[in-house]
């Protein structure tokens, strides 16, 4: 005998002997599957800023810290010097 689908079709899993089939027959079983096969499909995404030694981090914020520091500092300067169109 076989379980039918909410279409009214045949179940393509055996029944058991309850008339439902395998997962049906055990909500909890089908409810436990699917947590351990998403477990199973987890993708990690690599964090690449972690692997960044602190070294690195610091040189980079210094570097950006100095760029934007001389950007400011020259556009004082222009305005000093009436180079900036105002």
């Amino acid at each position: 005998m076989r379980a039918t689908t909410k279409a009214g079709e045949p179940c393509p899993v055996a029944a058991t002997a309850s008339g439902l089939c395998y997962l049906h027959d055990d909500p909890s079983r089908a409810k436990e599957m699917g947590r351990k096969g998403g477990l199973r499909n987890r993708r990690v995404i690599p964090d690449e800023t972690a692997e960044m030694p602190p070294a690195s981090v610091s040189q980079i914020a210094s570097t950006l810290f100095k760029a934007i520091e001389t950007a400011d500092l020259e556009r004082r300067l222009a305005k000093l010097e009436g180079k900036d169109g105002h």
